[in-house]
């Protein structure tokens, strides 16, 4: 096993890249909020014949239910864990 100063410095690493993809996880989400949300998905899930876009592989309720997903991820950082996170990274 490392040594306490080893783990503590890669434990360190891995939260900053932790808080990192979170950072951009929450730029993504507000994008899809300023984009219009569940209303953006809509009106762009489908091609001009009104079917599913060939180009995506997942649906549009697939898609949303991934954004609500990673809002309640979030809403779970913002009761306070992610400012125990930030501190330990240092």
């Amino acid at each position: 096993m490392a040594n306490a100063s080893t783990y503590v410095a890669q434990t360190r690493g891995r939260i900053g890249a932790l808080m990192a993809a979170v950072e951009s996880v929450n730029a993504a989400l507000n994008e899809y909020t300023a984009l219009g949300g569940a209303d953006f998905t809509g009106d762009h899930w489908l091609d001009e014949q009104g079917q599913p876009r060939d180009d995506l592989d997942l649906t549009a309720a697939q898609f949303v239910d991934a954004i609500a997903s990673l809002q309640a991820v979030i809403a779970l950082l913002d009761t306070g864990h992610a400012t125990n996170l930030y501190r330990a990274k240092g």
